[in-house]
């Protein structure tokens, strides 16, 4: 199944570990402007706009996506998260928190974590730092028994079965596509 979205910021974060500084591409985005819809649960909903208005009773979602080196990752990690060929990373449904002592309430969301290539990576990084921007980013999403779509013949809505509203809830990620715009 296919998530399409619209990247509508970039930021370049800098993480590290000892002496070793990793870059991590941040890519926060919105639905994108087709009709598609995806259900998460009873209470959720990525979809834009025009598409919520047929689910007035559910929360948006918004989605936070990390691209990072699949390189970076010591062989334990990749094992542990079970990465391959056919799973670049996940996709997780994050519930809403409640403000705590040392940091703010946040809304429900999704967030993916996906490792690249190196040469994928820089390919990214590079037209970012030019100035180009992301139109669409496509993610292959798929969990058995999860994910289901809609009656749509286009399948343009989706549903991801949650049995829990208040824990967070993965599904693997197994391919992505990114359409850079050539002038920024």
């Amino acid at each position: 199944m296919q998530l399409r979205t619209k990247p509508e910021s970039a930021q370049l974060v800098w993480i590290t570990d000892g002496d070793d500084a990793f870059p991590i591409l941040l890519l926060d985005c919105l639905p994108d402007s087709t009709n598609d819809v995806l259900e998460i649960g009873d209470g959720h909903i990525f979809a834009s706009k025009t598409s919520r208005s047929l689910f007035s009773k559910r929360q948006a979602c918004n989605l936070r996506v990390w691209l990072k080196q699949k390189s970076t990752l010591k062989p334990e990690i990749v094992k542990k998260l079970n990465l391959s060929e056919s799973k670049i990373g996940e996709l997780v449904f994050c519930p809403a928190s409640e403000a705590g002592d040392f940091y703010p309430a946040s809304p429900a969301m999704l967030e993916a974590t996906l490792f690249v290539s190196d040469e994928l990576h820089v390919r990214l990084l590079d037209a970012f730092q030019a100035g180009r921007r992301a139109s669409s980013l496509t993610m292959e999403i798929e969990k058995q028994g999860v994910l289901k779509y809609g009656w749509e013949p286009d399948g343009s809505h989706m549903a991801w079965n949650l049995e829990s509203t208040t824990e967070p809830f993965s599904v693997d990620v197994g391919n992505i596509g990114i359409t850079i715009e050539l002038f920024g």
